[in-house]
């Protein structure tokens, strides 16, 4: 899995959307999983 801290606001990385996201006020966590997960 990857984790990458994003603005709250900003894009997607490579215009993907991530298999799960943690907002808070000002940033954004977005977590990427390997195919073949349950999500990704």
């Amino acid at each position: 899995r990857v984790v990458v801290k994003r603005p709250r606001l900003g894009e997607h990385l490579a215009g993907q959307a991530p298999a799960y996201q943690y907002t808070g006020k000002s940033t954004r966590f977005d977590v990427y999983l390997p195919y073949g997960t349950d999500k990704g």
